[in-house]
């Protein structure tokens, strides 16, 4: 039962425009042949492109990933969609509130009709033209038992099949000035949070959050979120990347967005999670405020969280 104080208000009409989906995340890391091998032990499917490597999902027709060759992992830019109808608007939003649109990253083919700005942190935001990729309900876990009176299915037929990127986890060198462009510029939703971390969601109806950041010294790459059909593949997928060497944190349930977790271990200092099951917020719902508890920001229950699980590898 839902208590008064958590109840949403019914949809309103949103004023300003708003992205509605995450499309992708730009990223630069070392050796992607290391990088074809850990993400398609994953799940996902790799292809060379561009000078480049894309990372796709299985209901994804674009990429949700797409890496670039460099010394060190760096988030260089994110991807969001907005209507099409709310482009020329968004460019008049954004001047509007002193902000100057910039030029694509060098390298980076930008979509067509987009435009760029840059974030508190430095890192380039595309906003392009295109259809809602968020789903419009929550997506319910979904166990694949066999027919007949066994209710397990096999390991083998339990492998991860990543449906898409829900959400991306980024390091904020002021979490309260970044909150404030995501929230003003983009239009984007808080739905929890507190002075360490913040969780965004899309005001056209998403997940929990689309976004994460947690304060730090600097800007930084913390994770991305995949979906999977069950908690079966999340324990299946958890199992075998161990078993390949890349250890990780898991079985485990959040607080903040609901969703059960495992999160892998990446051979360049940040994570890869594989979730089912979190939270919908409906179009256009007003969020009530809630502040979580210091011990509800990362999770509700688990393993011992890994000492170095929010520590960020960025130099001081």
């Amino acid at each position: 039962m839902i208590e008064p104080s958590e109840r949403m208000t019914p949809p309103m009409p949103l004023v300003q425009p708003a992205v509605h989906s995450l499309l992708a995340v730009g990223i630069e890391q070392p050796r992607l042949d290391e990088a074809e091998d850990f993400y398609s032990a994953f799940g996902l499917h790799t292809q060379l492109e561009g000078g480049g490597m894309a990372l796709r999902a299985a209901t994804s027709a674009g990429p949700a990933a797409t890496l670039r060759e460099g010394p060190r992992r760096r988030v260089g830019h994110l991807t969001f969609a907005a209507f099409e109808e709310d482009i020329p608007r968004f460019k008049t939003h954004v001047e509007a509130r002193g902000l100057k649109l910039i030029a694509p990253p060098r390298g980076v083919e930008p979509e067509p009709g987009s435009i760029w700005v840059g974030d508190p942190d430095g890192m380039a935001i595309q906003i392009a033209p295109g259809d809602k990729k968020t789903p419009d309900a929550r997506r319910q876990s979904q166990l694949a038992a066999p027919a007949g009176w066994r209710h397990s299915p096999t390991r083998a037929a339990t492998r991860p099949q990543p449906l898409r990127l829900g959400h991306t986890f980024l390091f904020s060198s002021d979490l309260e000035r970044s909150n404030r462009f995501y929230l003003d510029v983009l239009g984007l939703g808080l739905s929890d949070g507190n002075e360490h971390v913040s969780f965004l969601h899309g005001r056209h109806g998403s997940d929990h959050h689309i976004l994460g950041f947690g304060q730090s010294h600097a800007h930084g790459f913390h994770h991305l979120s995949f979906e999977v059909a069950n908690i079966d593949q999340i324990g299946v997928g958890g199992q075998h990347m161990a078993s390949l060497g890349h250890g990780g944190w898991g079985f485990g349930r959040h607080v903040a967005g609901s969703n059960w977790f495992w999160y892998i271990r990446d051979p360049w200092g940040g994570w890869i999670e594989y979730f089912c099951d979190i939270d919908y917020i409906p179009p256009g719902t007003e969020v009530p405020p809630r502040e979580l508890a210091p011990e509800d920001s990362v999770y509700l229950w688990g393993p011992p969280m890994p000492e170095d699980f929010i520590v960020n590898p960025e130099p001081a």
